[in-house]
């Protein structure tokens, strides 16, 4: 979410002797580079009263741009890669999602470090929004879908 580099994390931790107890695996949505009146529109569909949506915005040459809720990003963000965290789960074995996709490449990059190191014995795939995941994002049944979330996480993390 926060486009941070998850090895210096991880290295961090490690120099200052921080045990990491759990390691949850999820992805955000991604926006493209230029977030045009069109993808605004679509992205504002998501942006309902009673959940906050945080969004980063990645701008080259410049610092993060951070909003505590999507409203506030889609009226003064400026263009740039958008990372929104939504109250709904985004799925990790779907890497595009309509016009927009999910932080899959950087989540690879995560599940690569437990082969590199020991990093916790407590893996959690966060399924525990997936009733609220927009229609047009769900493949079939909750069942089905957590399934293949379970399953792709599984194999990456073997790979």
């Amino acid at each position: 979410m926060e486009f941070e580099d998850a090895r210096a994390s991880l290295d961090a931790l490690a120099s200052a002797g921080i045990a990491i107890p759990k390691v949850q695996f999820t992805t955000v949505l991604e926006a493209e580079a230029e977030v045009d009146a069109s993808r605004r529109r679509e992205l504002a569909r998501f942006a309902d009263k009673v959940y906050l949506h945080q969004v980063v915005i990645e701008r080259p040459g410049a610092e993060l741009a951070r909003y505590v809720d999507l409203p506030e990003a889609l009226e003064n963000g400026p263009d740039g890669l958008w990372r929104i965290h939504f109250h709904f789960h985004v799925p990790v074995f779907e890497r595009e999602l309509g016009s927009f996709r999910n932080t899959q490449p950087h989540l690879r990059e995560v599940l690569a470090m437990p082969r590199e190191r020991s990093v916790t014995r407590h893996l959690e795939i966060e399924t525990y929004t997936w009733d609220v995941l927009p229609e047009a994002f769900r493949a079939g049944d909750p069942v089905t879908d957590i399934a293949r979330e379970i399953t792709w996480t599984k194999q990456d993390l073997e790979s």
